[in-house]
C-alpha cells in the first residue's frame, strides 16, 4: 500500500505543501501546465493547488496515478501524447 509520509517545516507528504507534486510540476519535469496536468489527471486545477498546497491529498486511483507519474514522468507524457492523438482522430 502507497503511504504519504508526513515531515516537518511545513512538509506534509509526497502529494501536499513542499512535496513532491509540487517539486514535479514547478521544475516542470513534464513541461505541462497546471491546467494541462489537471486534465490529463482528469481532474479540476483548483483540487490539484488544493493537493499542491497541502488542503486535500489525492485518494484512490488519482493517488497511484500521480505515484506512477512522479517515479515515472515519461509514462504520464506518453499518456499524454496518446490523448492527444486520439483528440485529432
Amino acid at each position: 500500500m502507497f503511504r504519504v509520509k508526513t515531515g516537518s517545516k511545513g512538509h506534509t507528504g509526497r502529494f501536499g505543501k513542499g512535496g513532491l507534486l509540487t517539486n514535479y510540476r514547478r521544475a516542470k519535469k513534464t513541461g505541462l501546465t497546471p491546467t494541462e496536468f489537471a486534465e490529463l489527471l482528469g481532474i479540476s486545477v483548483r483540487t490539484l493547488e488544493d493537493w499542491e498546497q497541502g488542503h486535500r491529498q489525492p485518494e484512490g486511483a488519482a493517488r497511484t496515478l500521480l505515484a506512477i507519474a512522479l517515479d515515472n514522468p515519461d509514462a504520464l507524457l506518453a499518456a499524454k501524447a496518446r490523448n492527444d492523438e486520439a483528440m485529432l482522430k
